[in-house]
């Protein structure tokens, strides 16, 4: 005699059920800095914030002309690849090391850490140098 009787084996059943096709709610694999799925936009308020990101996220300069966007094309060991595209439709890329300061396409920035695929970077007046 089964210990779970009729509604126990129907629950099992479901259970079941679900283990063997739940997988349309799961997120991609890829993570972000904070662990969301990448890429992920950045908020950044009038170009002047400190954030921590990862390869592929953009950062949103919160600007309707010039500059609009950085994205992070890479996080290196010790610095961080970003690129940005003016109005006039040209990319530029650059890479800085940690501690480094650069202004990319009127962009200050300064890459204040690095660690594990992760970079914290300081924009606008306190990434100036």
């Amino acid at each position: 005699m089964s210990v779970l009787g009729k509604s126990g084996v129907t629950l099992a059943v479901l259970a079941g059920l679900v283990a063997t096709t739940g997988t349309a709610c799961a997120a991609p694999s890829a993570a972000g800095a904070d662990g969301t799925s990448a890429p992920r936009t950045v908020p950044c308020p009038g170009a002047q914030c400190t954030v921590t990101v990862s390869e592929g996220d953009v950062i949103d300069l919160g600007r309707s002309s010039e500059v609009s966007s950085m994205t992070i094309t890479d996080v290196g060991d010790d610095g961080v690849t970003a690129s940005t595209t003016g109005d006039d439709g040209r990319t530029s890329t650059i890479t800085s090391t940690s501690g480094g300061s650069n202004t990319l396409n009127g962009v200050s920035y300064r890459v204040t850490s690095v660690r594990d695929g992760v970079a914290t970077m300081q924009i606008g007046e306190a990434g100036d140098a």
